[in-house]
């Protein structure tokens, strides 16, 4: 009896030691893919690609990642006990689909391309001593290579449309920088948190373009604390929702970020749930400063990565 489990036990022991996974390649031959730029997340996804025009950015705002999904599997019905004499394979089929995405500027926006692989996996023992030289079995990344050769020419338009809708932020982006009465500054980033290990106390990360013509050296930032993001009716700035001012000194230069982001303790009552900005100061290097009030400070976001403003 126990011969009998231990031999049950080793058969799908076996059997995988002695697999061997093949992904034929797909024809290419009339492929003529135009040079494109994009990140590739994927080692075989990149290498694929890189003989189809893809020239891979690690920075680059588009990034085309591959999921492949089993839709078909036809078994091996020679029992595994004759696999040392006789070899025998599966036949599996896979969807893989690649999304394309600009994930810094909107997550939720993406192109997808579907095709098809498939792939035969061998069973045979003296395959033992040539299949880790042989096989393509990772569960995840086997065949994403096969597949992005096969869909190259697909990816390189999703990411051409792709990269259409990021130049049209980065226009929106270059009107904005030139309208410099209203944007003084741009603030590219505003997130609201709450501060590791102090649930109580919030902060803020502020980012901003300075876009005045002039060297900044000082930001003074006025916080109103708030009960909810949904505040319909103004909170009277008293108790726990009394302005917060945060000063950050640093030196700006025309054209360039700001060099710290951090507003720490902004709220410490756990009543706040939101925080507005209030009005703005600026301090120049040529000893002049500048006043924005609440609204005008609201118009000066437009959220969006750095890399849109170069």
């Amino acid at each position: 009896m126990n011969a009998m489990r231990t031999f049950a036990f080793m058969i799908p022991i076996t059997l995988f030691l002695n697999c061997v996974t093949f992904y034929p390649d797909p024809d290419v031959s009339g492929y003529n893919v135009p040079d494109y730029q994009a990140n590739a997340k994927q080692v075989p996804v990149a290498e694929a690609l890189l003989q189809q025009g893809l020239q891979h950015d690690p920075r680059s705002l588009i990034t085309i990642e591959g999921q492949k999904s089993k839709t078909n599997s036809t078994r091996c019905i020679i029992p595994a006990l004759f696999m040392f004499i006789i070899p025998c394979w599966d036949n599996e089929t896979y969807d893989v689909t690649f999304e394309v995405k600009a994930p810094a500027l909107d997550a939720s926006k993406s192109e997808m391309v579907t095709t098809k692989i498939e792939n035969t996996q061998i069973y045979f023992f003296p395959l033992m001593f040539v299949g880790p030289f042989l096989d393509d079995s990772d569960p995840f990344l086997g065949g994403l290579d096969e597949a992005a050769l096969k869909a190259a020419p697909d990816i390189q338009k999703a990411v051409q449309r792709m990269q259409a809708w990021v130049d049209g932020k980065k226009s929106k982006i270059a009107q904005i920088k030139a309208n410099r009465r209203r944007y003084p500054i741009i603030i590219n980033e505003f997130i609201y948190s709450y501060d590791y290990g102090a649930p109580n106390r919030k902060s803020v990360n502020l980012d901003f373009y300075n876009n005045t013509g002039k060297e900044i050296t000082a930001i003074t930032i006025k916080f109103a604390p708030a009960p909810s993001l949904f505040s319909i009716t103004p909170v009277q700035p008293v108790g726990p929702f009394a302005y917060v001012e945060r000063t950050l000194e640093m030196r700006i230069p025309p054209g360039t970020f700001a060099s710290e982001r951090k507003y720490s303790d902004v709220g410490s009552s756990s009543e706040v749930r939101a925080v507005f900005l209030e009005a703005i100061t600026l301090r120049f290097a040529d000893g002049t400063k500048a006043v924005y009030n609440a609204y005008q400070v609201k118009n000066m976001i437009e959220e969006a990565p750095r890399e849109l403003f170069q």
